[in-house]
């Protein structure tokens, strides 16, 4: 089994964007949408004079960058003050920097990506979208609402957290990226949905915009301008930077530790064919969420950890092994997977696991030379090198938490409290579940994203696979209890 890092940057905010779908995922769309060749062309707005045009960064305008939409919605058993939060926004958006988020999508005439910055906003051209519906019930009443996941006590399967869709965003909210090319929306839209004793927020956002990692960013900031903490409001790098330029120009691509395990083109097609062939032969497939107890990871952890700790080959034999609950949980769904998709025990697996390549975890010499290939993949076909073998299969994963969504501290404009808090995990103006999704025409099928760690201490996660897998997962799940 190979590791290999997703790596394409969401510059916006100095962070890694995540990459979940593969080329696999870009070609595939090309066949099952033929719009772009043969769809209208839409007409997009006039370019206004004044606007401040800045490209964007050559890693934000990657493929499936250009065909991802997130959703991430929180959910908070507190009542919130919408006006508060909004003029929390104005104020952050009149802030250093932050008001670039503003900034329209357009092509240009080379059909690359750009950003028009208006000068300044005004109703006619707002710095971001903020709508608001109010639902006099509690809840729990609320027949979508009431369906929301809740930790229990044994690992347990959910439906998808599509399905909530309807209740966590307006009806006007962007679903994809010709939804800003083509007219003058600012790139952030903010949802609120007010029960009387709960508070959904949902942030929309283009992925070309930004991953979880930087709206995680944003979500800090905002909530820190809510409660008057300045200092704890980050400055936000402008567009017309780039701290990254020069990444990936001082070390060849060619010194990359599993260079020579790149697939050419013809590998490329290969791959891509047996992934073709998969879908067909399998042609449903669903999103499901799942949460994982605390004490099941800790249970998990402690036994992997022994069995480390018991065998002579573990690494350094003066040292303890380590192994973070993330690792645990990564681990669990990839030998979940193995049995869900009934893969021989020969199945070569690409477990592509999303990070940030700027860490510890790697030397400098293997960020620059991996930098530089994925710069020359990309620069000449729009996707990522991929490393491997042709017969092996993709599994794609995505960590959110280090975002830090579950720990985002709006309690200065709680009004009302929902749960007693004596009867609950999750602080006062803390979320107690996030509900993430994607909007996009490309297929994620093998990949997962976990969504993060509640209050509790409970992990929550939520996965594409073919239909008739989700049996095996759900018998899995049921293992945990033993």
């Amino acid at each position: 089994m190979y590791t290999q890092p997703t790596n394409a940057f969401a510059t916006n905010f100095s962070h890694l964007n995540i990459i979940l779908a593969g080329p696999f995922c870009q070609t595939l769309s090309r066949f099952t949408n033929m719009n772009f060749l043969f769809g209208p062309r839409r007409a997009q707005p006039a370019t206004v004079e004044s606007d401040n045009i800045v490209p964007l960064r050559s890693w934000d305008t990657a493929l499936s960058m250009r065909g991802t939409v997130l959703d991430t919605a929180l959910i908070f058993h507190d009542v919130l003050d919408i006006p508060k939060l909004h003029g929390a926004l104005d104020r952050l958006y009149s802030t250093g920097n932050w008001s670039q988020l503003g900034a329209r999508l357009r092509l240009n005439g080379h059909n690359t990506l750009e950003y028009h910055i208006p000068k300044c906003y005004d109703d006619a051209r707002p710095a971001f979208i903020f709508t608001n519906v109010r639902h006099e019930m509690p809840i729990g009443s609320h027949s979508l609402a009431a369906r929301l996941p809740e930790v229990a006590d044994m690992a347990k399967l959910f439906a998808s957290p599509n399905d909530f869709t309807p209740l966590v965003r307006s009806k006007d909210t962007p679903q994809k990226l010709d939804d800003w090319i083509y007219s003058d929306n600012p790139q952030l839209f903010i949802h609120a949905v007010s029960f009387d004793d709960a508070t959904i927020l949902t942030v929309t956002f283009p992925h070309t915009l930004a991953d979880v990692m930087g709206i995680g960013i944003f979500m800090k900031a905002w909530s820190a301008m809510a409660r008057g903490d300045l200092a704890a409001v980050p400055n936000l790098e402008g567009f017309e930077s780039n701290p990254l330029t020069e990444l990936g120009q001082r070390t060849p691509a060619e010194k990359y530790v599993y260079f020579d395990r790149v697939l050419n083109k013809g590998q490329l097609l290969m791959f891509v064919a047996r992934r073709i062939v998969d879908s067909l032969w399998y042609r449903q497939e669903e999103r499901h969420t799942i949460s994982l107890p605390a004490r099941c990871v800790k249970k998990m952890r402690t036994k992997a950890i022994e069995e480390l700790e018991r065998s002579s080959d573990h690494g350094c034999a003066n040292s303890k092994p380590f192994l973070s609950e993330s690792d645990i949980i990564l681990a669990w769904w990839a030998r979940t997977l193995y049995i869900a998709l009934g893969l021989l025990p020969s199945q070569r697996i690409l477990l592509n696991n999303a990070f940030n390549l700027l860490t510890l975890q790697q030397t400098a010499d293997q960020v620059e030379a991996v930098t530089a290939l994925l710069k020359q993949t990309m620069e000449k076909s729009g996707y990522l090198a991929l490393i491997g073998e042709p017969g092996m299969l993709l599994l794609s994963s995505s960590n959110w938490h280090k975002a830090g969504m579950y720990g985002l501290d709006f309690s200065s404009a709680v009004t009302t409290p929902g749960k007693d808090l004596n009867n609950r995990a999750n602080d006062l103006g803390k979320p107690s579940y996030v509900n993430g999704v994607l909007h996009s025409d490309l297929s994620f099928r093998n990949t997962f994203a976990v969504t993060g760690k509640d209050a509790g201490g409970n992990w929550w996660l939520n996965g594409v696979l073919r239909t008739d897998a989700w049996a095996q997962v759900q018998a899995e799940l049921e293992k945990l209890a033993d």
